[in-house]
């Protein structure tokens, strides 16, 4: 479903408002202890900042990211979120 999600929003077929609500969710899933959907979190998230363009990519998705990062990155990439993102939550 997020490589969907993804492709779609390549494809330039979502608002950049639907982009930032679903970025909002998406987030969640960049500590997923499961590998796939980490990963998969991370490519919508980097295709949104591809989307938005610096700036807005900036000032609009990276306060929405940046609680899900071990430290400051300058551009939101996907290698970035998956080099700096928390460890992920493991089940009790």
């Amino acid at each position: 479903m997020l490589n969907a999600l993804t492709s779609l929003a390549e494809l330039g077929l979502f608002q950049k408002s639907s982009i930032l609500d679903l970025s909002k969710q998406i987030v969640k899933l960049m500590v997923h202890p499961n590998i796939w959907i980490s990963n998969g979190a991370a490519g919508f998230l980097a295709t949104a900042a591809k989307t938005f363009g610096p700036v807005d990519a900036a000032t609009r998705l990276y306060p929405i990211v940046r609680p899900y990062l071990i430290c400051d990155i300058r551009v939101i990439s996907e290698q970035a979120l998956l080099d700096y993102r928390h460890k992920p939550v493991l089940p009790p």
